[in-house]
């Protein structure tokens, strides 16, 4: 069994846009699952005395990529932003750019600018990027959340997004998160426009679709046959509903007298 890579992301959290703010789940089979692009040779970064002070330098120096999700107008409009962005990660995600909503507004027509110039960046300053996301429940563009369409009509539209999106950025995309969120927080499948359609078999379609647009990837799903984990998110689960005197209580030093 190979060695389970460990991939931190953190947030510089912005929105410039307006757009509803979701963070990446871990992209494993609970959750999602990604293709990672191997024939992408990864920015090379050496870090020296000073950089070795930085997340970068330390993220480099242990093998590790360690990246945050970008919004286009801090990218385009705030040199302070970049310059931390820059200094501090080796890779980037797009915050909205690559999501369906925003790549794709209106049936057939896209809007490349945002996303393209994320990826731009990224080359420029030796960072890798994650592409964020092919199929997800969240951030649907209106025309297909309200289109009415059939099981067959949903099915070609889905591959053709995967493809055109995939296709695109081959090449310069080291992973992809391919099914973003496909199960609740509860283990159960969510009931969303995918599973409801076109059954939980367009997961697989989902995966088979983004490898063939990007032959050279390789489609990795378990980390007992060599994926590199993503840490994307950490959450804590928390029984609700929760209450004031139970919040006191946990909050009481064990020193203190509890009839208090």
């Amino acid at each position: 069994m190979r060695e389970v890579q460990p991939v931190a992301t953190a947030h510089l959290r912005r929105d410039e846009t307006g757009h509803r703010r979701r963070v990446r789940r871990l992209p494993l089979v609970a959750v999602g699952a990604l293709v990672a692009a191997t024939a992408v040779a990864l920015p090379q970064f050496t870090p020296d005395a000073k950089a070795a002070t930085t997340l970068r330098g330390y993220a480099d120096g242990r093998g590790v990529k360690i990246g945050a999700a970008v919004g286009d107008g801090p990218l385009t409009s705030d040199s302070g932003h970049t310059a931390v962005l820059d200094r501090e990660f080796n890779s980037v995600t797009a915050e909205n750019a690559m999501k369906w909503d925003a790549l794709e507004p209106t049936r057939g027509s896209f809007n490349w600018a945002a996303a393209d110039r994320l990826v731009a960046h990224a080359s420029a300053h030796n960072q890798g990027v994650r592409g964020h996301t092919l199929a997800w429940y969240a951030q649907l563009p209106s025309w297909l959340k309200n289109g009415n369409f059939s099981a067959s009509e949903l099915n070609t539209i889905l591959k053709g997004h995967i493809g055109t999106k995939v296709g695109r950025y081959k090449g310069k995309v080291y992973a992809w998160d391919v099914v973003n969120e496909a199960f609740s927080g509860d283990g159960s499948m969510r009931g969303s426009l995918w599973p409801t359609k076109l059954g939980t078999g367009y997961i697989a379609n989902a995966l088979r679709w983004a490898h063939a647009a990007d032959p050279a990837a390789n489609l990795k799903r378990f980390s007992d046959l060599g994926l590199e984990v993503s840490v994307t998110e950490l959450d804590v689960r928390i029984p609700l509903p929760a209450s004031s005197a139970q919040q006191s209580a946990d909050y009481k030093p064990a020193s203190l007298n509890p009839n208090e």
